[in-house]
């Protein structure tokens, strides 16, 4: 049974739960898929103009989406910083190199909340136009919820959306160890269901090259 209660449509909303995060001293096998998965990014990526990125899919419906409201999808431009040189994947918490790379590799929108922070139940809706909902983001500052963006909520309040990213309250910590990973898929026409399942496959299999004891507790498309 999933853990999201959806109120909204022309969104999909991928979910993998895990429990016990514990990185093993022998990185060898996580450093190994990290090493072919930044292959195929620039294998995928590397040769192509910003043009061109922008018409590949999934790229092409999260860049139309965010044009909408006036925004550059920032997974976008976080791979173009990456495909440059920056080294965004030199991050001391294992979680965040996960879920970074997960993003460039598959360019879907991702989320990672700490669990412990996290009060159940959780609620997907869609902004309106009378709303007055803010929430503290994840770099400390007042978000407001846009009309039509999509958000997730918690029994305290928001805890990310599309157009505004994370919040702070249930952000990933070096001491985090029970996590949420959530996928956005939002779409007009074509659903991105076959993408988000093998991204979520992904992302199991690097979490449990990092930590091969932690247990998966949700894996899920909704």
């Amino acid at each position: 049974m999933t853990s999201i209660k959806i109120k909204s449509e022309n969104v999909q909303i991928g979910l993998l739960r895990i429990r016990n995060f514990k990185p093993i001293g022998d990185q060898t096998h996580f450093n190994t898929l990290v090493d072919q998965t930044i292959v195929k990014i620039h294998q995928d990526y590397g040769a192509l103009s910003r043009k061109q990125l922008k018409q590949k899919s999934p790229i092409d419906m999260f860049a139309e989406h965010y044009k909408q409201y006036g925004y550059s999808y920032p997974v976008l431009g976080q791979l173009e910083s990456f495909l440059k040189g920056d080294k965004q994947l030199e991050v001391d918490i294992p979680l965040l190199k996960v879920l970074l790379l997960t993003e460039l590799e598959s360019m879907l929108l991702m989320a990672c909340h700490d669990m412990t922070a996290v009060k159940m139940p959780l609620t997907l809706e869609k902004g309106a136009a009378d709303d007055a909902i803010h929430y503290v983001g994840i770099s400390h500052r007042d978000q407001k919820i846009s009309e039509n963006d999509f958000y997730i909520s918690d029994a305290e309040g928001v805890i990310s959306s599309i157009l505004k990213g994370p919040d702070y309250r249930t952000r990933v910590t070096e001491s985090t160890r029970d996590a949420l990973f959530v996928i956005y898929g939002p779409y007009e026409v074509n659903a991105l269901e076959l993408n988000i399942h093998q991204t979520l496959d992904h992302l199991e299999n690097l979490l449990k090259a990092c930590s091969p004891e932690c247990i998966i507790e949700e894996k899920s498309v909704v």
